[in-house]
């Protein structure tokens, strides 16, 4: 099973996930882009690079989410083939839930600096790839770790906690992310059941 927690096959043109209808489209509400499109959403591979370093500095320490070394790898064979990235396995969910991650750590003057655009821009760019991503990878059937994984970035950078429990969005917030979390558990249950409790073993 492809995932990137311990090192395990990060080619960008991994198989992907098996062609289940996907429901997964309801958890979003956004309207999601076809491939062509989401391919656009991607930074140059420059860019590419920086992302995953401001991940692995500023936000990967604190969640301890992902296995860098395998990650970094992921995205030198990804920037290589940026339009032969494939949609349909973990490898752009976990791209997309990364970049967005990496946006939420840095400042709006940061985010000017390093990619001469905004920081609200950068945050909805990723976070349409991440959802199109998402759902793209079949999420509610998938049976790879790497997506669950990708999910999991997603939930914590894009709802974090001390901004959900305050303001006068805090109900809505807190129903987003009850319905993602929800998600999250069917699947982790699902996924465990489906391959017979491997997926857990460390």
């Amino acid at each position: 099973m492809d995932d990137v927690s311990d090192g395990g096959d990060v080619s960008p043109t991994s198989t992907p996930s098996t062609g289940y209808t996907s429901h997964t489209s309801i958890l979003f509400g956004a309207s999601l882009l076809p491939s062509r499109e989401l391919r656009l959403l991607h930074h140059s591979s420059d860019h590419m690079f920086l992302l995953c370093d401001i991940y692995a500095r500023q936000f990967e320490p604190m969640f301890k989410l992902m296995h860098v070394p395998t990650l970094r790898k992921l995205v030198t064979n990804a920037a290589a083939n940026i339009h032969d990235i494939p949609s349909g396995n973990y490898v752009e969910p976990v791209l997309f839930a990364m970049y967005y991650a990496a946006i939420t750590a840095l400042t709006p003057e940061e985010c000017l600096q390093y990619f001469q655009d905004g920081r609200e821009l950068l945050l909805a760019r990723y976070r349409m790839g991440a959802e199109t991503a998402l759902v793209n990878a079949d999420l509610l059937n998938t049976t790879e770790l790497g997506t669950v994984q990708a999910l999991v970035i997603f939930i914590v950078s894009r709802f974090p906690f001390t901004s959900i429990l305050r303001g006068p969005r805090s109900r809505c917030g807190l129903r987003i992310l009850g319905t993602v979390n929800t998600a999250l558990f069917l699947t982790c249950e699902s996924l465990y059941v489906m391959t017979g409790g491997r997926s857990c073993e460390r």
